[in-house]
């Protein structure tokens, strides 16, 4: 019986402490991802540049196809 509270204890410690943990760690995801969709115009047109470029210059187009960009 003793066992089976301490068993259960260590159990519900583990995962309150997994959840507490995890929290932050959601925020600042959540955030890096806001500021990821707020840049997409941007990185659209830096691609643009870069596919640009490539056509000009063969080890970027090589660069660029490896990373199916």
């Amino acid at each position: 019986m003793t066992f089976t509270a301490l068993v259960i204890a260590t159990i519900s410690f583990a995962l309150w402490d997994r959840r507490t943990m995890l929290r932050p760690v959601e925020g600042r995801v959540s955030s890096l991802e806001d500021e990821v969709a707020g840049n997409r115009p941007r990185t659209a047109a830096l691609l643009d540049a870069l596919r640009a470029l490539s056509q000009r210059d063969p080890e970027l187009a090589a660069v660029l196809k490896n990373f199916n960009l």
